[in-house]
């Protein structure tokens, strides 16, 4: 449906039912789909990538600069699921998995329905403590600017949509605005809006294919002792095949 905008536009996108498509009227609320769309004259700048759950959408943009940017669209689990919170944290977790890759040698934002009120500083809940945690350790930045989500009775009651970022440089990203008065808007959220200067001027597709991320390995999620007991096993096997001669060192 996204490719029907426009012509001139191309995007990349995840939802829940990706394998097995609902009408919005069946979807579950707070399994919405994530996407961010760009126009086509700068797809040689783009390349998406599939990290995540279908919670989370990552591009990767390539720039002159000593950082590309690794932009991430989030629709974070709602509070209605009975397991919320679990799907809460593993998503937050994802997101530090992401922030660990590519921090270093790319600018990162992460943008979208957090599903939390970062402005209220009297909520204590798992959640929002898990949130505020993962944000001060990977010293991301974001602004408060006004109420984002809007009940049924039409008030504006918490803050919830986010631009979460690591820009330290003032020149280079303006802060949060919230869109009120878009005409167009039919959903229960006002639209947020940030812009970030980024130089591309001279990048080529030769330049795009080159960019790849090194993984690193994350040791705090693995069985040590298993991957130990794997090498030691797989290790025997070559010293085997050496000594006998069915492999060589070439």
């Amino acid at each position: 449906m996204l490719s029907d905008l426009h012509s001139e536009i191309n995007y990349a996108g995840k939802g829940v039912d990706i394998n097995n498509p609902l009408l919005p009227m069946y979807m579950p609320r707070g399994y919405g789909g994530v996407a961010i769309i760009w126009q086509k004259s700068i797809d040689h700048l783009i390349k998406p990538l599939s990290e995540g759950s279908v919670k989370m959408q990552c591009v990767e943009l390539l720039s002159n600069s000593a950082h590309n940017l690794l932009l991430v669209s989030v629709y974070l689990p709602s509070k209605g699921s009975r397991d919320h919170v679990d799907e809460f944290l593993e998503c937050i977790d994802q997101l530090y998995e992401l922030y660990q890759i590519y921090y270093g040698t790319h600018d990162i934002i992460i943008a979208g329905d957090l599903n939390e009120d970062l402005n209220d500083t009297a909520t204590s809940s798992k959640r929002n403590r898990y949130l505020r945690n993962f944000i001060s350790e990977c010293n991301l930045s974001f602004n408060n600017a006004g109420k984002t989500f809007i009940k049924a009775s039409g008030v504006e009651c918490s803050e919830l949509d986010y631009f979460l970022h690591t820009f330290k440089d003032q020149k280079l990203y303006t802060i949060k605005t919230v869109l009120h008065s878009v005409k167009m808007n039919v959903s229960d959220h006002h639209p947020v809006q940030m812009t970030c200067v980024l130089d591309f001027t001279k990048v080529t597709l030769k330049q795009r294919t080159s960019s790849n991320v090194t993984p690193k390995i994350k040791w705090d999620k693995m069985d040590i002792d298993l991957y130990k007991a794997m090498v030691d096993t797989s290790s025997k096997v070559i010293l085997e095949k050496l000594t006998n001669n069915q492999i060589g060192l070439e």
